[in-house]
């Protein structure tokens, strides 16, 4: 078994659009969320198993903070982005993101620098 801790520094843009009216018919343009130039640092672990000489199970989990970036919200009344009702332009620096991921992991071909191989991964934001 190997156990891994390890610090992360992250930088991403995320955008997010919720389309529809309040019983979610008629696609409208309802709300657009987007982040520009977030910066999160944290802290993960990873551990991982061999029960056999090429496969390799391994789960991780990280944690991370949102120290700066940008954003805007602009909600809209009408198709097409028409009939803008608001806009909001914010910092955000207080975000928080935890990630978990599960793998298995068939590894026919592994040496000292090259590895090469097939798994699943599942991953979830609790």
């Amino acid at each position: 078994m190997r156990m891994r801790i390890y610090q992360e520094i992250e930088t991403s843009n995320f955008n997010w659009n919720i389309a529809g009216n309040m019983f979610g018919e008629n696609p409208n343009i309802l709300s657009e969320l987007d982040f520009k130039n977030l910066l999160s640092t944290g802290t993960g672990i990873e551990l991982s198993y061999k029960p056999y000489k090429f496969f390799e199970l391994s789960a991780s989990y990280t944690f991370l903070r949102t120290l700066s970036g940008r954003g805007t919200d602009v909600d809209y009344q009408e198709d097409n982005r028409a009939g803008q009702t608001s806009s909001l332009y914010f910092g955000s620096e207080n975000g928080r993101h935890s990630q978990m991921n599960l793998s298995v992991l068939y590894l026919p071909f592994k040496g000292t620098k090259f590895n090469l191989g097939a798994g699943i991964n599942v991953f979830c934001i609790p």
